[in-house]
């Protein structure tokens, strides 16, 4: 698992959403969002996700945005928060 940067593949991180109901990017605001938008609507064709945008402080980067699941994760969700912290941890810069 990788925490995406603003410039990766966008199916990449739709195949992570997809796999483990969550992609963490990292990025400066702007750019981070816009690719959070993006990779909303490439999950569009799969029925099965309910896509929704959320933010996570974490150590490592400070901050990653997140899109996950909404069938899989709530917002908030505590286990969502640890797999995110444990991803930035366990991921160099």
């Amino acid at each position: 698992m990788t925490i995406f940067s603003t410039t990766d593949d966008v199916l990449d991180a739709v195949h992570a959403v997809l796999r483990d109901g969550y992609a963490a990017v990292h990025g400066t605001k702007g750019p981070a969002k816009t690719y959070c938008h993006r990779l909303v609507r490439a999950l569009d064709r799969h029925g099965q996700v309910l896509p929704a945008i959320g933010f996570e402080s974490v150590p490592n980067r400070g901050s990653v945005y997140l899109v996950y699941d909404m069938n899989r994760f709530t917002a908030g969700e505590a286990e969502l928060r640890q797999l995110v912290v444990a991803q930035d941890l366990a991921s160099p810069r």
